[in-house]
């Protein structure tokens, strides 16, 4: 387990723009790699600021759509089989949900910019674990995986992966 710090600076968080989505037994974790990225869009990762999260799975991977404060709608894709550090799907009491982790990193100097913990709904959390879980029961190639992704990617845009969408978690 790493043991993450605002201000502090990561190799790791040194590449290009991007997302990265991932689970864990100890919950779920949104990366966001921007390279400079501008005070107003620091500030939209903050707790006053609205945040939702959907997804839809085609082709055997599902794809997180999420928007953070006002910024865009941005996407990560996302399937259990990579996941190393998960080895459980344990399902949330009532009243309970998924833990998840938002870092916005300035990707040209690897400085963790902003750290933002949130719960999703009991609701989503089960929706979310039912889809994980089916995938993980299906065979899994890399091969496929990434060719499938560049399809998706090839066919769809952001914005039509929002539209395919079902409503998710939104915190206000």
């Amino acid at each position: 387990m790493i043991s993450y710090e605002v201000g502090k600076r990561y190799d790791a968080a040194i590449r290009g723009e991007g997302t990265q989505f991932d689970l864990a037994d100890d919950g779920a974790f949104l990366a966001v790699y921007f390279s400079r990225p501008e005070e107003k869009e620091v500030a939209q990762f903050g707790a006053e600021n609205p945040f939702e999260f959907r997804f839809v799975t085609l082709q055997g991977i599902m794809m997180c759509v999420f928007r953070i404060g006002s910024l865009n709608w941005m996407d990560a894709p996302y399937t259990p089989h990579l996941s190393q550090n998960l080895t459980k799907f344990t399902l949330p009491n009532e009243g309970e949900g998924l833990s998840l982790t938002l870092s916005l990193f300035d990707c040209s100097n690897g400085e963790l910019m902003k750290l933002r913990y949130m719960s999703m709904s009991t609701t989503f959390t089960k929706k979310f674990f039912a889809e994980a879980m089916e995938l993980k029961m299906k065979p899994f190639s890399k091969t496929e995986y990434f060719a499938s992704l560049n399809d998706i990617y090839a066919k769809y845009s952001t914005k039509d992966l929002l539209k395919l969408s079902s409503p998710g978690f939104k915190i206000y």
